[in-house]
């Protein structure tokens, strides 16, 4: 049951050694998901993403091909380390930002994400 325990742990909050060796387990298992979920959402260039829970980044990455701007939240620093790197170019130009925090107190005011980056 320790085991279990452990593995559950590191899925609800990676970090240290087993944070990023669960990074690089949930780049693998959820490429496929993550692909589906991204097409079903027809992004196109005009639209702002928020990714809540965004993980190693990798969903992050097929919205930025597709959306105007990304925003990615995660309450791991060691899963934003992963997103970063997973999105070096685009948070370069801009177009991803990645946030730590939790899903019960969003560091954003209401709709202020969205207002604050779309284009004029």
């Amino acid at each position: 049951m320790a085991l279990w325990a452990a593995i559950g742990h590191q899925l609800r909050n990676p970090h240290g050694l087993g944070g990023r060796w669960t990074g690089r387990f949930m780049r693998v298992v959820n490429r496929v998901p993550n692909e589906l979920a991204v097409d079903a959402l027809r992004l196109t260039s005009l639209d702002v993403a928020l990714d809540l829970g965004c993980g190693p980044g990798q969903a992050i990455a097929l919205m930025a091909e597709r959306a105007w701007m990304v925003h990615g939240l995660d309450q791991s620093s060691t899963m934003l380390t992963q997103a970063r790197q997973a999105n070096l170019k685009s948070i370069a130009r801009g177009r991803v930002i990645l946030r730590r925090g939790t899903f019960d107190k969003l560091p954003y005011a209401n709709a202020a994400w969205t207002r604050s980056w779309l284009p004029t």
